[in-house]
Order: structure tokens, then C-alpha cells, then sequence
């Protein structure tokens, strides 16, 4: 028998946000286009912006991320808009089960202490045009 998890990854695009330092972060993947970040993406190297806050990542601002090698974004509660936990979300001290797998992300969902949870967040969106 499959799991929700085994589910979701057969018929959705993956991707992988990670928490840390209370901050989310979203793995760099072609699931970030034509999509719009709250927070400004800028070259680590040399600090110039690559992409602006609420600006539309599109295919030549992608290939600008992979062409300085971020491979990591910061994101917000809210850029995650129409996305589901593809795995439980875990308490580490705890075990409390904070979000269940195949449940959507809310600001609900944000309301518990980033440091408890477990680092790792696998989402997948039934948006048919974006992924988170």
C-alpha cells in the first residue's frame, strides 16, 4: 500500500524548503519560475540583485541563479500559497505532529517555533502552473 507521501510524489512536482535560523529557505529548481518571492534574490558574490522583491522569476532570471550558483532562496510563509506538506512536519523536541502530510500550508501553519520543527519541508503544489 502507498503513503500520502508516495502519492504526492507520483503526481506532483517536489520541492524542498528548508528552515533555519527561523528563516525559509527554497531549494533552487525550475519549480521557481514564473514565480514571485517576497524577499530580493542577490548575488552572493557580488551582491548585486538578481531578482527583486514581487518580481516574476522568469526563464532568464533562472539560468542568472544557476549561472552564480544559489542554491538556496529565502522565501516566505506566503510564497508557499497553494502548497501541501508532502511528509508529516515534526516537532524534534516533542514529536508533535505540527502539519500532517497532504495538508495544506497556512499562516497557521507558521505560528509554531521554527527551531522545533523538523529542518526539512517537502512540498508539492496543485497549482497546475507553479510548484512549492
Amino acid at each position: 500500500m502507498k503513503t500520502n507521501e508516495d502519492i504526492l510524489r507520483t503526481f506532483y512536482q517536489v520541492e524542498r524548503i528548508s528552515l533555519r535560523d527561523k528563516d525559509l529557505f527554497w531549494n533552487v529548481s525550475p519549480g521557481l519560475m514564473d514565480r514571485k518571492l517576497t524577499h530580493e534574490i542577490k548575488n552572493p558574490k557580488s551582491d548585486e540583485v538578481i531578482v527583486g522583491a514581487h518580481k516574476r522569476i522568469n526563464e532568464n532570471l533562472f539560468k542568472e541563479l544557476i549561472k552564480a550558483r544559489i542554491t538556496q532562496v529565502r522565501a516566505a510563509l506566503q510564497d508557499l500559497e497553494g502548497a501541501y506538506s508532502v511528509a508529516d512536519v515534526v516537532n524534534r523536541q516533542t514529536g508533535e505532529v505540527l502539519l500532517e502530510a497532504n495538508k495544506p500550508l497556512t499562516p497557521e501553519s507558521g505560528r509554531h517555533s521554527p527551531k522545533a520543527v523538523s529542518p526539512k519541508l517537502t512540498c508539492s503544489s496543485r497549482s497546475a502552473t507553479t510548484s512549492v
